[in-house]
């Protein structure tokens, strides 16, 4: 096996978003509308027979890579959940959404993750059946279908919002 898949990982913008209380498992109870804009992360997913070991790589230096890194732990997350044993995968992020700014690129980088083992693999889960799955990301469920969010995994409202022609991120340096 040696398959090589392409993925985008959209950036979004919080539109709105309400902080409603803080729930049991220390999550908080939010209402947020986010809209996926064009700017866009790109990753490169190799997968070959293997054992189950994960590399990924990126071309910002401050980026880790390690388990630290979303997409790590999204593949990680994905073996895990589907018994997915005998390939290695290596992935390769090529950062354009800037990072701290608030627009969901780690996020973004490991639902594009999912997504590309989904299909290398030919598992033929739907997108539904991706999201559905509990995976340990607060908004991976909107970058998964890209919809409003209420809390983390509780309900899916999609909202139809005009296209989105121009915007602005105003973000301070990040660390």
């Amino acid at each position: 096996m040696d398959i090589t898949v392409k993925e985008k990982a959209f950036a979004k913008l919080n539109l709105s978003l309400d902080v409603m209380g803080k729930r049991e498992d220390g999550y908080h109870e939010m209402d947020m509308i986010m809209q996926s804009v064009s700017l866009a992360d790109n990753l490169i997913i190799k997968v070959i027979s293997g054992s189950g070991n994960i590399s990924v790589s990126t071309d910002k230096s401050y980026i880790p890579n390690t388990e630290k890194n979303l997409g790590y732990q999204a593949a990680r997350a994905f073996f895990d959940a589907f018994g997915v044993k005998n390939v290695d995968v290596s992935i390769k992020i090529i950062k354009n959404v800037p990072v701290c700014a608030g627009m969901g690129g780690g996020s973004s980088d490991a639902a594009a993750v999912l997504r590309g083992l989904n299909r290398a693999l030919n598992l033929r889960l739907s997108l539904d059946e991706l999201a559905g799955q509990t995976f340990e990301f607060s908004d991976l469920t909107v970058k998964i279908h890209s919809a409003q969010y209420d809390g983390k995994y509780l309900r899916l409202d999609y909202v139809l919002l005009g296209q989105l022609e121009q915007f602005a991120v105003n973000m301070p340096a990040c660390p």
